[in-house]
């Protein structure tokens, strides 16, 4: 059996301090989930209401909560693979080190 585990299993386990609450979530609810239709709710009813800071407020949070952690995911994972595989530009690979 090899170690791949199925996305669907990976989950994210987020510890509340102030509440002392656990919330158990897979990647895909944490960046497409429930939390993140509601704010797109609220932002389509700012800008129904033309609401500039209101619109302006969830637009920020959309863009947390879908932009950047799915940025996050790709580029450490782009980083992971240009630093194991060397195809970032002016990388250093093994044979540029010097040996003693």
């Amino acid at each position: 059996m090899s170690g791949h585990v199925p996305p669907e299993w990976s989950v994210t386990i987020i510890r509340n301090r102030r509440s002392r609450s656990t919330e158990i979530r897979t990647p895909r609810e944490r960046i497409l989930g429930t939390g993140t239709r509601n704010t797109l709710d609220d932002l389509a009813r700012a800008l129904a209401a033309r609401d500039k800071p209101q619109t302006g407020r969830w637009l920020g949070s959309a863009a947390v909560q879908v932009c950047a952690r799915c940025h996050g995911v790709h580029r450490t994972l782009s980083d992971l693979r240009n630093q194991l595989f060397d195809l970032g530009q002016g990388g250093s690979s093994v044979d540029d080190v010097e040996g003693d």
